[in-house]
């Protein structure tokens, strides 16, 4: 049997900036690349995931591995019952075709991409993954009817209209 000695506090592995604190969600914000993040309610989907970057031989800089509980209770909430993997991978050649197969891989499994930290995620992607977008869509158009309230990431995503 394999023993692994206890994980430390991030405090204990690297010295904090001088008067600030160690700041761990979104580190790789800053970096030069792409992120995929997703969570994935079936077991065996990590593995398919992790799989499908190996064949690309594309490596990620930094993973995030999660264990999620319950739904959120809004119309576009993200989580769920299974484990979110957040990938980050440097920009170049090959990132988009990979990107577009882990986009397939989420669906196939039932997943459901992170919005807050998407960029590639297709229009009949989030669609699929966000079952309750008619509802919003409902809502919006009644609060907004002009179309006032939009950004990037809602344009992309054609939350305004039928994808």
């Amino acid at each position: 049997m394999i023993q692994h000695e206890p994980l430390q506090p991030a405090e204990q592995l690297v010295d904090p900036p001088p008067g600030g604190e160690i700041e761990s969600e979104g580190m790789a914000a800053a970096a030069e690349g792409e992120q995929a993040g997703a969570l994935l309610p079936e077991p065996g989907a990590i593995r398919v995931l992790l799989e499908a970057c190996a064949a690309s031989r594309a490596a990620s800089f930094l993973a995030v591995l999660k264990t999620m509980g319950q739904q959120g209770t809004g119309l576009l909430s993200f989580g769920g019952r299974g484990h979110t993997l957040a990938l980050d991978f440097p920009a170049g050649p090959g990132i988009d075709g990979l990107l577009g197969r882990l986009e397939r891989l989420v669906l196939d499994h039932g997943g459901q991409v992170y919005l807050a930290k998407d960029s590639r995620l297709s229009a009949a992607g989030f669609a699929a993954m966000y079952p309750r977008l008619p509802e919003f869509r409902e809502i919006l158009a009644e609060i907004d009817p002009e179309g006032r309230m939009r950004s990037d990431l809602a344009v992309r995503l054609a939350i305004r209209r039928a994808a």
